[in-house]
C-alpha cells in the first residue's frame, strides 16, 4: 500500500499538480481577500462577495481534476518533448529523484486505454547528466546494451544502433524520429554517474500521439548496472504485453563480465572505435586489451580486438601478416569464449573473407551471426559484399537491402550495399547512394573515397577528382588513400599528378607500409601493366586484403586478359561463382 500510495504521489509530482494546486491556492486567496473591498466600493450586495469565495472554493477539486486530466488526453496531443526530450542542446531537464526501484513498474496511466501497444521500438542514445560530464562513452553503452536486450523479445522489432544513434544530440520530434526508423515506439532517457551511484532514467513514447506508455528512474549501487539494463528491458516488454501475449518472462540481460572495470574499458574501446581509422581505433584496441587483461574470459573485448586489428590493416596501417594474425586468432578465441555471440561469428567471417579468402567458412559464419540474431546488420552487409565478389548479385542485393531495411540511416551500411551496385557495375545506383551519404555526412571518409572511384568509373572525372582529394584530406594524408588518388589523376589524363603520388609512395616504402595495391592503381591508371601484375603477385603473397574484390573491381579491368592476372587471381577466394568481366560488354569506360 505504501508503496502504491508513493507511485500515486511521485505521479501527482510528474503531472505538476502540486504545482498547479499551489497556484490556485494563491489566486484563490488574494481574490478572496480582494473581493470583499473591491465589491463594497462597487455597492454590490454583500452575499455576491461571499458567494465568489464559494466558487473559488468550489472550483479547486475541479482544476486539480483538470490539471491531471490534461495530461492523459489533451484536446491537441502534447508530443513528448515540451518537458521530457532533450532540448537544442541535447540535454533534457534532470528529473527529479523517486527512490530506489526495487521492481519494473506497471505502464504508465499516460497512455491511452484503447490505444495498441507498438511492436516495433528505437532506443535513443541516452544523456549524460553526470557532473563532469565525462560519461557519454557508458550512456551509449547503456542503450546499446538494451537495443541487444530487446532484440532477443520474439516478435519485437528493434531499430539498430546506428540508426538510432544518427538521433544523437538532436532535438528531432519522436514522430519524426518514429517516421524515420520505422516505428512505433521510443524510448529515451539519461544516466548521471557520480563516484558509485548511478541514476537512470527512461521513458518508453509512442510516436504516434507523443503520449508516455511507460516511466521510470532507478536509483542504484554502479555495480547494478546489468541488473538496471535487464530491469529497464522487461519493463518495457511489460509495457508492449498486450501486443506479445504468449511471451514469457526471460532475462534480457545477463552479466557479460563480473568484473565492472572490466566492462567500463569495453564501452570506452567501442566509443573510440566509432571514430575509426589509425588514432581511433589504436586507442580503442588499447581499452580492448585492458578489458581483456582485466577479464580474460570477457568475450566481447575480444571480439573488438579482432575488428580493430582487421580494420588496421585493411588501410595498410600494419602489414597484413600482422594484422592477419591477430584478428584472426582474438576473433577466433571470442567465439570459444561465446558461441552464441553473433558478433563473434560475424567478426570471424568478416576476418576469414579480407584476409584468408576462406569464403566457404566466412559465408558460415555470417549466417551462424544471423541465426543467433537476425538483426545483426554487419552480418548482413558483410555477407552481402562476400556474394558481390562471388558474382552472386541476386543474392548480394537481397542481403544489402535486408542489411539497409535493419540500419536505414547507418551511413556504413548505406556505403557497403553502394560497393555492391558497384562490383555489379550499376554506377549510376553506387552513386545514388553514396551521395545520400555524404550528403548527410560530407566527412564520412569511406563514401567519400568510393564515391571517387565510382565517378571515376563513369568517366566524371573532375568530380572523382574532386572526391579523391577529400578522401586524402579526411585520412590525413594516409598513404592508402593518396595511392587512389593517384589512380583518379591518371584516369582523369593527369599523369603528372599521377607520377608525383608514385613517387611519394616510392620514398615512403623503406620506412614504413605501403599496400602493393597502392601502386598497382596507380600503375593501371597509367597504363603500366607489368609493372601491375608485379605488384599484383606482391599482394598475393602478403595477403593483402582488399584483394577480396579482385574478381568484380573495374580497376583492374585492363589486366584482366593476362594469363598472369588469371593464374594470381585463381588464388584468391574460395566457392567462386562468377569472376571476371568484360569491359566493353559491361559498359565500362577504360581508361
Amino acid at each position: 500500500m505504501a508503496s502504491k500510495l508513493g507511485t500515486f504521489l511521485a505521479e501527482l509530482k510528474r503531472r505538476k499538480v502540486y504545482g498547479i494546486a499551489a497556484l490556485y491556492a494563491a489566486v484563490g486567496v488574494a481574490i478572496s481577500l480582494a473581493v470583499p473591498d473591491l465589491f463594497e466600493a462597487l455597492l454590490l450586495p454583500e452575499w455576491t462577495a461571499r458567494l465568489v469565495i464559494v466558487l473559488v472554493v468550489l472550483g479547486f477539486p475541479i482544476a486539480l481534476v483538470l490539471a491531471w486530466a490534461y495530461e492523459v488526453k489533451p484536446e491537441s496531443p502534447r508530443p513528448a518533448g515540451a518537458e521530457d526530450r532533450p532540448a537544442a542542446s541535447g540535454r533534457p531537464p534532470e528529473p527529479e529523484a523517486r527512490g530506489t526501484v526495487s521492481s519494473p513498474g506497471p505502464p504508465s496511466a499516460d497512455a491511452t486505454p484503447d490505444q495498441e501497444p507498438p511492436k516495433s521500438i528505437a532506443v535513443l542514445p541516452f544523456v549524460d547528466m553526470s557532473p563532469d560530464q565525462d560519461q557519454e562513452y557508458f550512456c551509449d553503452g547503456m542503450a546499446e546494451e538494451l537495443i541487444n536486450a530487446l532484440t532477443k523479445v520474439e516478435g519485437l522489432r528493434v531499430a539498430a544502433r546506428t540508426s538510432s544513434f544518427y538521433f544523437k544530440g538532436k532535438s528531432e520530434d519522436v514522430r519524426e524520429i518514429g517516421g524515420q526508423l520505422a516505428v512505433r515506439a521510443v524510448l529515451e532517457g539519461s544516466v548521471r554517474r557520480a563516484e558509485e551511484r548511478l541514476r537512470v532514467t527512461a521513458q518508453l513514447i509512442s510516436v504516434e500521439d507523443g503520449f508516455h506508455l511507460w516511466s521510470e528512474n532507478y536509483d542504484r549501487e554502479l555495480k547494478d548496472v546489468f541488473a538496471i539494463q535487464d530491469e529497464i528491458s522487461r519493463s518495457i516488454v511489460e509495457a508492449l504485453r498486450p501486443a506479445l501475449l504468449g511471451q514469457e518472462q526471460q532475462e534480457l540481460v545477463t552479466a557479460p563480465t563480473r568484473s565492472l572495470e572490466a566492462y567500463d574499458h569495453y564501452l570506452r574501446g567501442r566509443h573510440y572505435w566509432e571514430g575509426r581509422y589509425e588514432k581511433g581505433l589504436e586507442t580503442a584496441l588499447s581499452f580492448f586489451e585492458k578489458a581483456v587483461e582485466i577479464d580474460p574470459a570477457y568475450a566481447l573485448p575480444h571480439t573488438g580486438i579482432a575488428d580493430a586489428y582487421a580494420v588496421l590493416g585493411m588501410y595498410g596501417y600494419l602489414r597484413p601478416e600482422e594484422a592477419s594474425e591477430r584478428a584472426r586468432t582474438t576473433a577466433e578465441r571470442a567465439v570459444e569464449l561465446d558461441d552464441g555471440l553473433s558478433e563473434a561469428h560475424a567478426s570471424l567471417g568478416f576476418i576469414r573473407l579480407l584476409y584468408s579468402w576462406d569464403w566457404d567458412r566466412s559465408e558460415a559464419n555470417f549466417l551462424k551471426a544471423i541465426e543467433l540474431n537476425p538483426d545483426n546488420a554487419d552480418a548482413h552487409a558483410w555477407l552481402s559484399l562476400q556474394l558481390a565478389v562471388q558474382g552472386r548479385f541476386e543474392e548480394a542485393c537481397e542481403e544489402a537491402a535486408s542489411a539497409e531495411r535493419l540500419d536505414p540511416l547507418s551511413n556504413y551500411i548505406v556505403t557497403i550495399s553502394a560497393g555492391v551496385f558497384y562490383f555489379k557495375r550499376d554506377f549510376e545506383k553506387a552513386a545514388e547512394l553514396l551521395e545520400r551519404v555524404v550528403a548527410r555526412d560530407p566527412s564520412y571518409l569511406m563514401a567519400v573515397w568510393i564515391l571517387g572511384g565510382t565517378y571515376s568509373q563513369m568517366s566524371r572525372h573532375g568530380d572523382a577528382v574532386r572526391a579523391g582529394e577529400r578522401a586524402v584530406t579526411l585520412s590525413n594524408d594516409a598513404l592508402f588513400f593518396k595511392g587512389w588518388l593517384g589512380y583518379v589523376y591518371g584516369r582523369a589524363g593527369r599523369q603528372e599528378e599521377a607520377r608525383a603520388l608514385l613517387d611519394e609512395l616510392h620514398a615512403c616504402e623503406d620506412s614504413r607500409y605501403v599496400s602493393p595495391l597502392s601502386f598497382l592503381s596507380i600503375d593501371v591508371s597509367l597504363g603500366e601493366n607489368e609493372r601491375a601484375l608485379d605488384r599484383l603477385a606482391q599482394a598475393v603473397a602478403e595477403g593483402t586484403p582488399y584483394l577480396y574484390s579482385i574478381h568484380q573491381d573495374p580497376m583492374v579491368d585492363p589486366l584482366r586478359s593476362d594469363p598472369r592476372f588469371t593464374a594470381l587471381t585463381s588464388q584468391v577466394g574460395t566457392g567462386i561463382v562468377a569472376s571476371g568481366h568484360d569491359p566493353v560488354e559491361e559498359g565500362v569506360n577504360p581508361s
